[in-house]
């Protein structure tokens, strides 16, 4: 979150500086602009499922489920994120009866996306050996 902070100012910084800078200039600070944006990015999504990760371990599947779909705002279709997204749905679904309807939706969603991936087949098994206790 700091460095996009720091990103975006000197972002604007950097937009002063290029009204007046020869455009060779100007093409090497826009490279390292996007190069800063672009880590920043990627530091969001990697703590992002950090933290999903730890709550899913505590137990804690809504502030998991919360943290999954951030990390999803940062890199949207990321497989390993939906596939942690689908687990925590599920898994709030078994173990304190929330989230059933998104749960089944997603994983039905992925499995349809995804045909060949045996993950979302092994999450369905379990949502619905949920559904049928």
């Amino acid at each position: 979150m700091v460095l996009f902070a720091i990103s975006l100012v000197l972002i604007g910084y950097l937009g002063i500086y290029f009204l007046n800078a020869p455009s060779v200039v100007r093409d090497v600070y826009q490279k390292k602009a996007k190069k800063i944006s672009f880590q920043a990015e990627r530091e969001s999504y990697e703590k992002h499922m950090l933290l999903g990760s730890l709550n899913l371990k505590d137990r804690d599947y809504f502030m998991a489920i919360g943290n999954y779909k951030r990390a999803l705002k940062e890199r949207p279709g990321d497989i390993q994120a939906e596939f942690a997204l689908a687990k925590s749905y599920s898994k709030a679904c078994k173990y304190q009866h929330i989230f059933c309807a998104e749960a089944y939706e997603l994983i039905q969603q992925k499995e349809d996306q995804y045909p060949k991936q045996k993950s979302f087949t092994k999450l369905k098994r379990i949502y619905l050996t949920v559904n049928s206790q």
